[in-house]
């Protein structure tokens, strides 16, 4: 399967298999392409690829299963829907997700062969073919996952956002449809990346490709961010992860609905149930995970690198391999701190703007005959003012396009006490700095 929201219109030897039509509905269709459209195709592809059946078609797509007659592999061939081709929006979408995935060289994300275009320009993508079936169909058909399976699959799906994310990539649309279960070996595999959205490093905005107004997505998923079309970060796949892991556990949302007239609503105004009020007996740690996932706000969540380590155990590991790995994960934790923030490249931006005032000055008071002991001033003042701009750098997380002050009591244990040691670690280093350049000047 390479794909999801397609039901498989017949039975074969790869198993039930679908491939998402990259849309904004989770509605599918069996209706089948005309038979020009399929004669058509054939003679295209031929004789690089022979299609072997139709595997499902959708709103915006037709998926077709296919042998790479050199490679002697079995691939799935997905195509824009005729009467799409001609709609720029709906063809940007599509060659998307094979510019998105195709860049992703990871395990747990769909593997994309290559993308091209027919006679008439329509586009087309070849990609992995997984022996499976998605999630959703999986949960429809055998109810809540057992523990031990749910923490697999979130480890998986956690490491599959973990590389997009590392390659600046918003996926925007992480549901069970789009999560794929190989037969036999239980791989899980993230498709259907035709809504993501590139993050541009250490800014707020994504490159998107919407109509104006117009809400993509399956709302059931969305975090509050996408539900208020607010500018999104690589934490609003982490909330989409979190509803997963609820409902793969329970088959329920962990939001209460009653009394609301929009049951969208209820993530906006209610904090989450305890997971173990849905299954009693739940693992404290997966609990404190997945609550941690649909915190409020962005910056209250774990990252997809984090998950992945909390939910395999390796945090909570015994002996000196243990405190190792705790401490290699402290420090990494920082530094991509530091690097979300933006401190490290504020720093040098402000060491770059103060050598040229500096540079500037000098020349200006030496030309002006003005006596040393003012430049001297000037000196002390951008030296002293440099560990009070990190500080604001650090407390002030401006990484959403305005100034957000950073509350150290605000998410997990591990980021509360990295956010406290700097502000005061800060705070101590501008103090030192100001007595010491003062010093320095009267002595």
């Amino acid at each position: 399967m390479a794909g999801s929201d397609i039901e498989d219109p017949a039975p074969s030897q790869f198993g039930p298999s679908g491939a998402s039509p990259g849309g904004n509905s989770s509605e599918s269709s069996t209706a089948r392409p005309p038979d020009s459209e399929v004669s058509r195709l054939r003679e295209q592809l031929a004789p690089e690829l022979e299609i072997v059946r139709l595997i499902g078609r959708g709103q915006m797509a037709s998926v077709f299963l296919a042998r790479d007659v050199a490679l002697r592999r079995p691939v799935a061939v997905k195509t824009l829907r005729a009467e799409l081709a001609a709609d720029a929006i709906a063809r940007a979408r599509f060659e998307r997700e094979a510019q998105s995935a195709a860049g992703i060289a990871h395990p747990n994300v769909v593997a994309i062969h290559r993308i091209a275009r027919l006679d008439d320009g329509s586009p087309y993508i070849v990609m992995e073919f997984v022996d499976g079936r998605d999630l959703a169909a999986t949960l429809a058909a055998e109810g809540p996952i057992d523990v031990s399976s749910a923490r697999r699959i979130l480890v998986q799906l956690a490491e599959a956002l973990a590389a997009a994310h590392a390659h600046a990539i918003i996926h925007r649309d992480v549901r069970p449809a789009n999560i794929l279960l190989e037969r036999g070996s239980g791989r899980v595999v993230l498709t259907d990346f035709g809504l993501a959205a590139v993050a541009i490093s250490g800014a707020p905005a994504v490159t998107r490709i919407t109509r104006e107004g117009e809400t993509i997505g399956d709302p059931r998923y969305m975090s509050p961010e996408q539900l208020t079309r607010q500018p999104l970060s690589v934490e609003s796949d982490v909330y989409s992860l979190g509803l997963i892991g609820y409902e793969i556990l329970t088959c329920a949302q962990p939001y209460r609905t009653e009394g609301l007239a929009d049951p969208m609503t209820a993530r906006l105004r209610t904090a989450p149930r305890k997971l173990s009020d849905l299954l009693p007996g739940a693992p404290l740690d997966l609990e404190t995970v997945l609550v941690r996932c649909l915190a409020l706000q962005p910056e209250g969540r774990p990252r997809t690198s984090e998950i992945g380590r909390l939910l395999s155990g390796r945090s909570t590991s015994e002996g000196s391999g243990g405190r190792h790995e705790e401490r290699r994960g402290l420090l990494q934790d920082f530094l991509a701190e530091l690097w979300r923030r933006r401190v490290l490249g504020e720093a040098i931006a402000y060491l770059g703007i103060a050598f040229a005032i500096l540079q500037g000055a000098d020349i200006a008071l030496r030309a002006l005959g003005t006596p040393e002991l003012v430049f001297r001033v000037l000196v002390f003042v951008v030296l002293a003012g440099f560990p009070v701009f990190l500080v604001f750098a650090w407390a002030f997380d401006i990484r959403r396009g305005h100034a957000v002050v950073t509350d150290a009591a605000d998410g997990a244990p591990g980021k509360r006490a990295i956010r406290l040691t700097m502000q005061i670690l800060g705070i101590v280093l501008s103090v030192a700095a100001v007595i010491a350049l003062g010093w320095w000047f009267l002595r």
